[in-house]
């Protein structure tokens, strides 16, 4: 039964409660390896939080707003287990339409905590990218984290554009690909690999010129990504 009276730490209690219900210490040890061990793990694999999910979202339905959504998140992204960082992504994407420009700083803030590829690809694409397309000036502020010391927010910038295909700024993704294309790390050089094979999608004129241009610049492994699915076959002659 959905209670209209649900509070912050009654729906983190009933998350807790059904998250120790299903922890599977076996497939924990599965979980936390894939990982490189940087996060605990519960051992609750996708299907089993889906159905979490299910249960609780309806409730939180009932109250929610952005303060609710702003302490439930901070409560889970306190917690060392990675499960309850999933449950916080899951809340956020489904209530992102709640998130005003000055989000934008909590999101960062968010993101260089607990970061690895998965919780950061989703910042990108789910956060950060949709905050950019609902309110465009925030793009300025995406263009200072292409040149940030954290790797994982460059990653933010080189990536949030992913899904935008058509409304792709296709100025300011090159640009940030020319900002990070010496670095030597291996996700940076994966998230600019996978920016430019995106956008080729859309444009893959666009994509194969940019990396013939700029071939001595980018690595190897970009270049094999950007290019992986472009089809040189329906480009014109002078393009590939």
């Amino acid at each position: 039964m959905v209670s209209k009276m649900m509070t912050v730490q009654a729906c983190f209690s009933l998350l807790t409660e059904r998250y120790q219900a299903r922890q599977n210490l076996s497939r924990a040890e599965a979980m936390q390896a894939y990982m490189k061990y940087l996060f605990p793990f519960l051992g609750i694999n996708q299907p089993e939080r889906q159905l979490i999910n299910k249960e609780i979202f309806p409730q939180i339905n009932a109250v929610v707003d952005v303060a609710f959504l702003e302490e439930i998140v901070v409560l889970c992204w306190q917690k060392p287990e990675r499960e309850y960082h999933y449950f916080a992504m899951d809340l956020l994407s489904k209530y992102v339409r709640l998130l005003k420009p000055h989000h934008l700083n909590w999101i960062i803030g968010l993101a260089v905590q607990h970061s690895w590829w998965d919780s950061i690809d989703f910042f990108a694409s789910k956060m950060v990218g949709k905050l950019v397309l609902n309110f465009p000036e925030l793009a300025e502020k995406v263009e200072e984290l292409s040149v940030h010391e954290n790797k994982w927010l460059r990653r933010i910038a080189i990536i949030h554009q992913i899904s935008f295909k058509e409304r792709t700024d296709a100025k300011r993704l090159f640009q940030y690909c020319l900002y990070n294309a010496a670095d030597t790390d291996f996700f940076i050089r994966k998230a600019i690999g996978w920016a430019l094979r995106e956008y080729g999608k859309t444009n893959p004129v666009a994509v194969v010129e940019f990396v013939g241009n700029y071939e001595e610049l980018l690595s190897n492994l970009t270049k094999k990504e950007a290019l992986r699915r472009i089809n040189f076959i329906s480009l014109p002659q002078n393009s590939a």
